[in-house]
């Protein structure tokens, strides 16, 4: 009988052993949460694809995006997949051009089932999660990789096979999430721009994937992200003006779009995320820095508008289609334009997001928007009004804000203006980094005399604003928005930007306006300091100008032309300025110039700068008499 019970209690003891390694192997590679929603889980769940599917079959600008989605797809089968190839510091075209292939492969897979585009994106997916690294010094490159790995894994789990699963399982983990625990490479989650979001959103797209096999992991990345990611939400406040410009709006809010999705795709609720504090009011600010030629491109934006599925997710949360005006007309040339189903291009690599939120909405009808003016504070304010949101309407946008902000130029009080579909004041925005990181100009250094500003475009130089004594305008100045009006014959904005010219002006009050629909106005109230002082009025515009008279000025683009005509002060005389850069590694600025004149002051003495911007036939006033700025 002894022996007996001990052999019962071996066994006993064996099977309780077996059963805790099974349980400890189940728990480190595929605990079950009952909570968690099976795959695909991210953006596109099985019912979302099953309503996706019947909206394809409408004659639809969803239906003929998602056939230039597939279309696409098809051109990417016999490329060969992404080498690790840096340029400069960087890995990230190589981690965009490997998003764009995943995501437009595996929803290609996912809509016509074709073998071909799941085998392809697989090879992808291999390619990359065999790479050494995925260059941590620079992390936005191993954040999008990630979201690459975690969007695939998650988009076309059923049909890996377990080898494959497992490989990018542990290139997510040990290529992305390991290298973001280092303090030598994670300085983004303290930041408050879109680095912050870019880093978390995509690491958290890659936790959300594989959440499963590594739960405890995976719920550390998520919840890093949600307490990381409210700091760079500070930008938005108070109403949404983001401080980076366009397409650093379009690129974090694009990831903090992404982590909120996919984060109530499992969750449920988004409570946590602290969104109450102009994030979504961000939307009208994308919508209205739009012109008819493009967006006001200041600090490193570009004036190109882009396919941004970010601004269909904010259109359905805020029920609101007019804030896709500036999208019809860009998806139409889309499904027009062959060019853009090149496999590297890598600027719509989000596309097949667009069907996929559009498809939420009850209609897909875009009205255009009420409101033809709006006014943003916040740390680099900006206001942009209009007459009408046809092609050929006026258009102005105007800023103030400081150049110490991330992205920033030294730009205060530049604005842009559009006109019978041409823009005559113009922003030449971006500078391509790579051409001055590879001269070893010290380019992310923004105090005073650092070796950024001796780039002109960053300069004040060539924006269109004041220059005093042909110096730069202070760092650390505040420009802010003292007031801005909607009236219909009188829409107007007034800035303060005294701060921009402290030491050599005692006060600097810039006010733009478009009158009666008809006319742009622009005025300046400047009061010297104690020394003489040259004030430069210019504007960055085309080089076809035919200087008439001292106050008078035509300046011609493709068969039109803007009468530029100097009202105040009266000893005023129009002259040009070149725009050729003087580093010879510089962006060249072809078929520009600055236009505008110069006012000697003496110390202490008060003047009034004004000029009108008169598009084709329209008629210029005769008596131009607004008042002070303090009377707009």
């Amino acid at each position: 009988m002894k022996i007996q019970f001990n052999f019962i209690a071996s066994l006993i003891l064996l099977t309780v052993f077996i059963f805790s390694m099974f349980s400890c192997n189940l728990s480190s590679t595929e605990k079950k949460d009952d909570n968690l929603p099976a795959h695909p889980r991210l953006f596109l769940q099985a019912d979302d694809e099953t309503d996706l599917i019947k909206n394809l079959s409408g004659n639809n600008y969803v239906a003929e995006l998602s056939n230039v989605i597939i279309e696409a797809s098809d051109k990417m089968i016999d490329i060969e997949p992404v080498i690790y190839e840096k340029k400069g510091k960087r890995l990230l075209t190589v981690s965009r051009i490997c998003l764009k292939r995943v995501m437009f492969l595996s929803y290609s897979y996912r809509i016509t089932k074709d073998i071909k585009y799941l085998e392809r994106a697989e090879k992808e997916m291999l390619t990359v999660a065999a790479f050494e690294n995925w260059n941590p010094s620079h992390f936005l490159d191993v954040a999008e990789m990630t979201a690459a790995l975690g969007i695939g894994y998650d988009w076309l789990f059923h049909d890996l096979s377990m080898d494959t699963k497992k490989i990018i399982k542990e290139a997510i983990i040990n290529k992305g999430f390991m290298p973001s625990k280092d303090s030598t490479y994670n300085s983004w989650l303290r930041t408050e721009n879109n680095w912050n979001q870019v880093c978390n959103g995509g690491l958290a797209l890659g936790a959300m994937a594989i959440y499963e096999s590594e739960p405890e992991l995976s719920q550390e990345i998520i919840e890093r992200a949600i307490n990381s990611m409210k700091i760079p939400l500070k930008e938005y406040v108070p109403d949404g003006a983001y401080p980076e410009g366009n397409i650093y709006w379009a690129y974090g809010s694009m990831y903090h779009v992404l982590f909120i999705d996919a984060y109530r795709s499992i969750y449920g609720e988004d409570e946590d995320l602290g969104l109450d504090n102009g994030f979504m009011q961000s939307a009208y600010f994308f919508l209205h820095m739009y012109g008819p030629t493009g967006s006001f491109n200041y600090s490193d934006g570009r004036k190109d508008n882009e396919y941004t599925p970010a601004i269909y997710w904010f259109a359905s949360e805020l029920k609101d289609n007019s804030i896709l005006f500036n999208q019809k007309k860009l998806l139409k040339e889309l499904t027009n334009n062959k060019s853009y189903k090149k496999a590297i291009k890598t600027q719509d690599r989000y596309l097949p997001l667009i069907p996929i939120w559009a498809s939420r909405f009850e209609n897909l009808d875009i009205d255009e928007p009420e409101n033809k003016s709006w006014t943003g504070k916040g740390q680099n304010p900006v206001s942009f009004h209009r007459t009408s949101w046809n092609d050929d309407g006026i258009f102005i946008g105007v800023k103030g804000g400081s150049a110490s902000l991330s992205h920033a130029h030294m730009d205060a009080g530049s604005f842009v203006m559009d006109a019978e579909g041409i823009r005559w004041a113009m922003d030449l925005g971006k500078h391509e980094y790579y051409n001055l990181e590879s001269k070893g100009l010290d380019l992310w250094n923004r105090e005073q005399d650092s070796e950024r500003w001796t780039v002109l475009r960053y300069s004040n130089f060539f924006h269109s604003t004041l220059t005093v004594d042909n110096e730069l305008q202070k760092v650390d100045a505040n420009a802010t928005i003292v007031k801005s009006s909607d009236n219909e014959q009188f829409r107007n904005t007034v800035l303060d930007i005294s701060s921009a010219y402290s030491g050599s002006l005692k006060s600097a009050l810039r006010g733009i306006a478009i009158e009666d629909n008809n006319h742009v106005i622009v005025r300046d109230e400047i009061i010297n300091d104690e020394t003489d002082a040259n004030v430069r009025w210019a504007m960055l515009t085309h080089d076809n100008i035919e200087i008439v008279n001292d106050k008078l000025a035509i300046i011609r683009k493709d068969g039109k032309e803007i009468k530029f005509l100097v009202v105040e002060p009266e000893n005023a005389k129009i002259q040009t300025y070149s725009t050729k850069p003087k580093l010879e590694f510089e962006d060249e600025n072809p078929n520009t110039i600055m236009i505008g004149f110069e006012v000697n002051l003496k110390a202490n003495e008060e003047e009034t700068l004004k000029v009108l911007l008169v598009p084709g036939d329209n008629v210029a006033p005769e008596e131009v008499n607004h008042g002070k700025l303090e009377e707009w």
